[in-house]
């Protein structure tokens, strides 16, 4: 569980959705090894966890930054689905 204040705002990894989750190439073991993920609260706020060997960093973010996260990558199947689910207004067929 991760779980930081801002804004009074309480953002919390265990009340949130998880929308999408980046892995590091590197192994488990590896000290650079981290993870980035992008979660949704109930009230609809984004925001961003990154997860390192020793630490955890919350960033908030706003819905336009979380798209571009995900379209960024969109070669990866799982983050298209989430585009797909959640911002299906932000875009159209070519």
């Amino acid at each position: 569980m991760t779980t930081k204040i801002i804004c009074r705002k309480r953002y919390d990894t265990d009340k949130s959705t998880l929308v999408y989750c980046e892995e590091s190439p590197l192994s488990v073991n590896d000290f650079e090894y981290h993870t980035t993920e992008i979660y949704q609260t109930g009230a609809g706020d984004w925001f961003l966890v990154d997860q390192y060997h020793d630490s955890n960093k919350i960033s908030v973010i706003c819905q336009d930054k979380a798209y571009e996260y995900l379209e960024s990558h969109s070669d990866d199947p799982a983050a298209m689905a989430m585009i797909e689910l959640h911002f299906a207004d932000f875009f159209e067929e070519a």
